[in-house]
């Protein structure tokens, strides 16, 4: 008797897990991960890696044991899981926010020095610190307020800046600040609990490199196509996918640097 179960369609082979008619004892059927069993009595394969020590030092071992993180759908490698995208993602995000922030502190300095009633000074400034920010930021500030100018019937002084704005820009800043250090501190993680430190090194900074590179391209071009939400879907795409490329980029060139 056979049957199938898990995300993946994997084989489960219930003959060979026969019920003990002696003892109590009822042993799990082995699991076909592509390539090869695994079994979940013992939490381990069953043959060793075809990939040989790609996977880790341990050929048999499932996920690295640590298939909380993991998925080996194919039994030969870890895959790129959501724990990773999801830390790609902070990192992408919080890059964006904090520097966005930052620019705004920089904008705000800048128009001090204008004088107040020079509005085309203070519109040039906003166009050029405009362009410095971010995608992410600038496209979705691009769908809400599309213009450069002062808003109509404004009548403030071209050396002030809009408060709320700043107070935004600070928040920008440190949260965008502290969601990039939570997904470090899961890279962090990440490599401490690997078995081969210096290749999960290698993966995570190539990771880093894809995600923001991945999701500031999306995000421009997400914004060219529909600012605002084209934006956002872009960016979050683009930072995905960088990611994962990233990764599988970093494993490539450690084996190609290190392994013989």
């Amino acid at each position: 008797m056979v049957g199938f179960g898990g995300q993946w369609g994997y084989y489960t082979d219930n003959e060979t897990a026969p019920v003990n008619t002696t003892t109590p004892t009822i042993r799990a059927p082995l699991v076909l991960c592509g390539l090869r069993y695994y079994d979940p009595n013992t939490g381990r394969f069953i043959t060793r890696d075809p990939t040989g020590y790609e996977g880790g030092i341990n050929p048999y071992t499932f996920c690295g044991n640590n298939p909380v993180n993991y998925a080996d759908p194919l039994g030969t490698d870890f895959d790129y899981n959501s724990h990773q995208a999801v830390a790609d993602l902070f990192k992408f995000v919080g890059e964006q926010l904090a520097r966005s922030g930052k620019i705004r502190d920089q904008y705000r300095e800048a128009i001090k020095n204008l004088d107040p009633l020079d509005k085309a000074g203070r519109q040039a400034l906003k166009i050029k610190f405009r362009s410095m920010t971010p995608p992410l930021v600038s496209g979705v500030i691009a769908k809400m307020r599309p213009g450069t100018g002062p808003n109509p019937g404004s009548v403030a002084s071209a050396n002030k800046s809009n408060k709320s704005v700043d107070t935004l820009g600070k928040r920008f800043k440190y949260g965008g600040r502290i969601l990039f250090a939570l997904g470090i501190a899961y890279d962090i993680h990440d490599i401490i609990t690997s078995e081969n430190h210096t290749k999960k090194a290698f993966e995570v900074i190539f990771g880093t490199l894809g995600s923001v590179a991945g999701g500031t391209l999306g995000a421009t071009v997400g914004t060219a196509i529909a600012p605002g939400a084209g934006t956002v879907i872009g960016g979050v795409g683009g930072s995905i996918a960088g990611g994962y490329m990233g990764r599988k980029t970093g494993n490539w060139l450690y084996d190609k640097l290190f392994q013989k």
